[in-house]
């Protein structure tokens, strides 16, 4: 669902987009990111057992979301979860994406790092990726990357 935001400030009414499939072949979406250049919209979801980052084309006028194709499935182990997302860069597609991983009710929280072409915006997750966190209890569910963004 999405809720467009008029020109007087004002919530518009509701949106659907993907009850159909069409937004990509993840069971539900989690969280999401505005790529800067707003080209973009990053998407965390699952399929099965599998977190996935969806990659979306976004256009504010007309409002439009449709899926560019790109999906990347998360190196994640059964149970943990990929959050919030967060990108590297504070311009064009963003660089790089990150992405808290985490099952809040075991711990083990790890960071996920995505390459993002600037030009599809799709993702690769990186070699290396993902970083462990040091303290087995601890949770990642959400994060900031710096620089902000100018917006």
């Amino acid at each position: 669902m999405v809720f467009p935001i008029d020109s007087d400030g004002s919530l518009g009414g509701e949106l659907d987009f993907g009850d159909d499939g069409t937004l990509g072949n993840t069971d539900y979406i989690g969280y999401v990111r505005l790529s800067p250049n707003e080209k973009f919209l990053y998407a965390s979801g699952n399929t099965g057992s599998t977190s996935q980052i969806v990659t979306e084309e976004f256009s504010e006028s007309p409002l439009t979301i449709s899926y560019s194709g790109c999906t990347t499935n998360l190196r994640l182990p059964p149970g943990p979860g990929g959050w919030s997302l967060a990108t590297a860069a504070p311009t064009g597609a963003g660089a790089a994406l990150y992405v808290a991983e985490s099952n809040p009710s075991t711990g083990g929280g790890r960071v996920a790092l995505l390459g993002i072409d600037a030009s599809s915006g799709c993702t690769t997750e990186e070699p290396s990726s993902p970083f462990i966190l040091t303290d087995s209890n601890s949770g990642a569910v959400s994060l900031v990357a710096w620089p902000p963004r100018p917006f």
